[in-house]
């Protein structure tokens, strides 16, 4: 039996999960960063982490074509979705969030 598409694009599109000893816990930012700059790199979404790739504006038009995860010109729709998931594999791999005032409330360069 194969496996249901949606299911398996959901896991594939879920940002890694590094195991508990190297999340950050506030002392291991030059290894915790440099891999998170790595996985942004593969993914093509450095510019969310350094804000490089900008909201674009509204636009009542017709959207153009889908655009590529490492374009700097995504549509609105997909620098959101984006910018989310740069947040979540922030968060998902520190080791305390809050406590390490990791700020998801917008985009994933003021995280």
């Amino acid at each position: 039996m194969l496996p249901n598409p949606s299911m398996t694009s959901a896991r594939h599109n879920m940002p890694p999960m590094f195991n508990n000893a190297d999340k950050f816990n506030g002392t291991n930012w030059p290894t915790w960063s440099t891999n998170i700059i790595s996985i942004a790199a593969l993914k093509g979404i450095t510019g969310y982490l350094d804000n490089t790739t900008k909201k674009p504006p509204k636009t009542t038009l017709s959207p153009p074509p889908e655009t590529s995860w490492n374009s700097s010109n995504p549509l609105e729709d997909e620098w959101k979705a984006r910018n989310v998931w740069t947040k979540i594999l922030l968060t998902f791999n520190t080791k305390n969030p809050v406590g390490l005032e990791i700020n998801i409330s917008s985009t994933a360069a003021e995280a």
